[in-house]
């Protein structure tokens, strides 16, 4: 059987063609007329930055581009511009052009749907339309261009983007050449995505995009001392007898002396401030009410439905200083106006994840709009290693980062190679076998590479921790392997046997 190795090319004729220019010329007087009235301005830098992506995909071999911009530097408007310049080079489908995200936030959808042109608003997904809606579109599409924003997010073995991706075979490069499937991915932070995508070699490029002219971001905060270490605002804990109370009551009118310094009374600002969940909420905001008691104004925004915007708050000029308490919202992917606002505050934990310190807050005040008297009370730690990391586009090893996925995403090739090679990082290898393969093709293996064994007649039978798994997921998950067992062997629900060994026990070439 050939081997595809370049992308297929299905072009458009007839009907087809003249649909598409249509289409064509609807989408630049949208995108036109975003731009002029203020909704989707797109700049050189940004035009600059697509054309880079676009100019990759000349190559045919090329299947993913992971681009990557710092927080809040004009992401929207550098996607808009990739649609805009790729339909001048290739007719498609305006229906195969999909914009997802693995965020399940429809305050994103709807945003984004507001900023890009009409004619491609049935084509924004968030995570909750992706497993039924978008798989089954894509089931059956070919020459597709997807954007996928915030790559990081349900990016893990298991979660939402992995799932559609291996129900898509988008994993495997002979479908995505196949079927001429394009795939531009956009994070501030990559983290394990980035190092999977590199294993797909010249079928993968990565770019850095530099903000443009005016652009605030993370280093300049720090060079303007405009970074400080977040403390302990809570001091309650339903599962620690430790109750801190009197340290977190401290820190609170310390930030109370540092918003008066800095702001005054007569010059009111509004205070973001992330709170934990549950119970330790209401005793944190409790204990600021009763510090600051009527000198402040306190609001909750906990987005819960679709008609709450904490910009329906922050465009109105407060009358006194108020706090806004917030939870899990203010992440990724979130623009706030900035004008009213004084301190951004992240909750203190015990163990920070790196990405989302720099995805939160601090990265929810960077931007173009910057009004020089914001400041950001978060992890320093966490950002300070984030501008290494970048310094060094991601290529650094022995630079610590606390992400949630380092151990594999959706962004893994599957190979269908019959051992793992010896580059792999993965520290086991594995092979499948069909169900008639089990007493004479699967026998042989493992007694030829794994030390001389021979499963028992019954051995991978009605294991009760396994019963109901197919053998993809004994593949992904590799349940039970040690140095005492360096060797395991079981029946998926797919009628397909798996081995799997520790490949520091058994060397196969």
């Amino acid at each position: 059987m050939l081997t595809l190795t370049e992308r297929q090319y299905f072009p458009l004729l007839g009907e087809e063609k003249a649909e598409f220019e249509d289409d064509r010329e609807i989408l630049k007087r949208q995108i036109n007329k975003k731009h002029r009235s203020g909704v989707s301005p797109i700049y050189d830098s940004q035009k600059q930055f697509a054309k880079t992506i676009n100019d990759l995909f000349d190559d045919k071999n090329v299947l993913f581009v992971s681009s990557i911009l710092p927080t809040q530097a004009g992401k929207t408007g550098t996607m808009i511009s990739i649609i805009d310049q790729y339909v001048e080079r290739h007719c498609i489908h305006f229906e195969n052009i999909y914009l997802i995200t693995g965020l399940s936030s429809k305050s994103w959808k709807k945003q984004v749907k507001d900023r890009f042109p009409n004619i491609l608003e049935t084509q924004i997904y968030h995570r909750n339309d992706l497993k039924d809606r978008v798989s089954f579109e894509l089931t059956f599409k070919k020459d597709v261009l997807i954007i996928m924003d915030e790559m990081h997010i349900a990016a893990r073995k298991k979660q939402t983007m992995d799932i559609m991706f291996e129900e898509l075979s988008f994993a495997k490069r002979e479908t995505m050449y196949e079927k001429n499937i394009k795939v531009i991915e956009f994070s501030a932070t990559p983290d394990g995505v980035l190092k999977d995508r590199l294993q797909w070699g010249e079928s993968s490029k990565v770019v850095f995009g530099k903000p443009g002219s005016g652009y605030k971001g993370i280093r300049d905060f720090f060079d303007e001392n405009r970074i400080h270490q977040c403390d302990e605002l809570c001091g309650f804990n339903n599962d620690s007898k430790k109750d801190e109370q009197d340290l977190a009551k401290e820190n609170i009118r310390k930030l109370g002396k540092f918003i008066i310094n800095r702001y005054g009374i007569d010059k009111p600002k509004y205070h973001i401030i992330r709170t934990p969940t549950g119970e330790a909420s209401r005793v944190m905001m409790n204990n600021f009410k009763e510090i600051y008691g009527d000198n402040v104004d306190y609001k909750e925004h906990n987005g819960i439905t679709d008609e709450e915007n904490i910009n329906d708050i922050l465009d109105i000029e407060p009358k006194k200083h108020t706090c806004i308490f917030i939870m899990e919202l203010c992440r990724c992917a979130d623009t706030i106006n900035k004008k009213y606002i004084g301190v951004l505050y992240e909750r203190n934990v015990k163990i920070f994840n790196d990405s989302a310190q720099v995805q939160g807050l601090p990265g929810r005040m960077c931007g173009y709009d910057d009004t020089g008297e914001t400041v950001v009370f978060a992890n320093v730690p966490s950002l300070e290693l984030y501008l290494q990391h970048y310094d060094s586009e991601f290529t650094r090893t022995d630079i610590p980062w606390n992400c949630n996925t380092k151990n594999g995403t959706y962004a893994r090739e599957d190979t269908d190679s019959e051992y793992c090679s010896e580059n792999d990082e993965s520290e086991y290898g594995y092979k499948v076998f069909e169900n008639e393969e089990r007493y004479n093709e699967l026998e042989i293996f493992t007694r030829s590479h794994l030390g001389g064994w021979v499963p028992r007649k019954n051995a991978g039978k009605n294991i009760n921790e396994l019963k109901n798994h197919t053998s993809n997921d004994l593949i992904v998950r590799h349940w039970g392997l040690s140095n005492k067992n360096p060797r395991r062997i079981a029946l998926g629900s797919d009628g397909k046997w798996v081995v799997w060994w520790l490949k520091s026990k058994f060397c196969i070439d």
